[in-house]
């Protein structure tokens, strides 16, 4: 796998000297072990026993940093006495040779963030993460593009980077461990990536870094995913050049669902993905590459298919193929007699002087069933000024009922914005 550790160093061959880690993850699976657990804090590490165990009997479980507490929580969703972290992995044997990994084995346990509760193990098979691979390629046009991977690789969104590398034979450039925007942009201007996934609050620091460059010519496609992006903030980036493609995905579709073919094209279903729009407009999707289950409480369970369709938990609609996503069934504000979205609330502070970043959410009232509360990221701002803005640009029943300011957003190492833990922290205020 080709690969570039910095934007002036050397193409080096990623999977090359990687014959020591198989050996070990091959003498782990002889003692009877299925999964390898993997703390995700050096990139290049990760990269490695990641790589490594595409090729070895074992799937990886690629895990974000977490309290004690949480991992064993996390972990107890595995078959128990069937994982073995790679601090604890035992010695090469003197001879091996590697085997190639079945397809219809499971690669990969991918764990969701748990904004919702219990986090699930969702279980992704090497066939999965071929045909989403290819279905990208053939979508975006762009299979030979080598992909920055600055995201973490405990989330469908940093992992599918490296498997769309393996699968697809392409490049990958290993970033550092965080998001940083003068780092991303050296890359961009190094040339050695064409492809970039963003969420909206990197691509607008991107935007603001007063280093970067102007000429995005190079870039293939810009992924834009993770949570609704004002209008505002794609035209700017349009305007520079950057091909910013909004997409949807999620990880039990192995990352993509649909996504822009070009500027404002809205998404369209990827090859091999069906959608249909549910009960209560759910979005639900058929595909070829849905994974194999959940693993809870150390037993794999299939995916909840009706007729064949997962029902994915969020709301949209579809007119003329193209697929619009309203957002989270779990986030809808439900205030009186209105469904409230919070990307209504968040899009209608677009182009606010010195506004940063904002969350809205619904809090149990006793009145209004949920009230809307907003908390905002800025500079210089005040809740007089918020709602002085908000206004003339929302229907007043929206209007948020406590607006409050904070210096920064909890977000998961996706880059989600952690609604629930907001929610939390205004019903456990003293």
């Amino acid at each position: 796998m080709r690969a570039w550790l910095a934007p002036d160093a050397d193409e080096i061959d990623l999977a090359r000297e990687l014959n020591d880690h198989r050996a070990r993850l091959a003498a782990a699976a002889a003692q009877g072990f299925r999964f390898l657990t993997l703390n995700i804090e050096s990139p290049l590490e990760a990269a490695r026993w990641i790589v490594a165990s595409f090729s070895s009997p074992l799937a990886v479980v690629p895990l974000a940093p977490m309290p004690a507490l949480a991992r064993a929580q996390t972990l107890a969703q595995l078959p128990p006495n069937s994982f073995i972290d790679v601090s604890d992995l035992p010695p090469p044997p003197p001879a091996f040779s590697a085997a190639p990994k079945p397809l219809s084995a499971i690669w990969a346990v991918i764990f969701s963030s748990g904004s919702t509760g219990t986090p699930k193990g969702i279980a992704l098979t090497g066939e999965s993460l071929r045909l989403s691979a290819e279905a990208h390629a053939e979508h975006s046009g762009a299979g030979d593009a080598t992909w920055l991977l600055d995201l973490s690789l405990a989330h469908v969104g940093g992992f599918s980077v490296l498997s769309r590398a393996h699968f697809l034979g392409a490049g990958v450039a290993i970033g550092a461990p965080r998001f940083h925007a003068a780092a991303t942009l050296a890359w961009i201007r190094s040339g050695k990536v064409q492809g970039l996934s963003v969420v909206p609050t990197t691509l607008s620091r991107l935007l603001n870094e007063p280093s970067h460059p102007q000429d995005f010519s190079r870039l293939q496609v810009v992924l834009l995913g993770g949570a609704p992006a004002e209008e505002g903030l794609v035209a700017r980036a349009l305007a520079q050049r950057i091909p910013v493609r909004r997409t949807y995905g999620m990880t039990e579709n192995a990352s993509q669902v649909a996504t822009e073919r070009g500027e404002n094209t809205g998404l369209e279903p990827l090859p091999g993905v069906d959608i249909r729009i549910g009960a209560e407009d759910e979005i639900e999707l058929r595909s070829r590459f849905l994974a194999e289950g959940y693993f809870r409480a150390g037993a794999l369970e299939p995916l909840p298919l009706n007729e064949g369709f997962f029902a994915t938990g969020d709301l949209g609609s579809v007119s003329g193929a193209r697929l619009r996503v309203n957002g989270r069934r779990s986030e809808m504000i439900k205030s009186g007699a209105l469904k409230i979205f919070p990307a209504e609330i968040e899009n209608a502070l677009e182009g606010m002087p010195g506004l940063g970043e904002a969350a809205a959410f619904g809090v149990p009232d006793a009145e209004w069933g949920e009230a809307v509360y907003l908390v905002v990221v800025g500079d210089g701002l005040d809740q007089a000024k918020v709602k002085a803005y908000l206004e003339p640009r929302l229907d007043r029943r929206k209007l948020p009922k406590q607006i409050l300011l904070a210096d920064a957003l909890p977000r998961s190492a996706a880059g989600k914005i952690l609604r629930a833990a907001l929610r939390a922290q205004i019903l456990n205020a003293p």
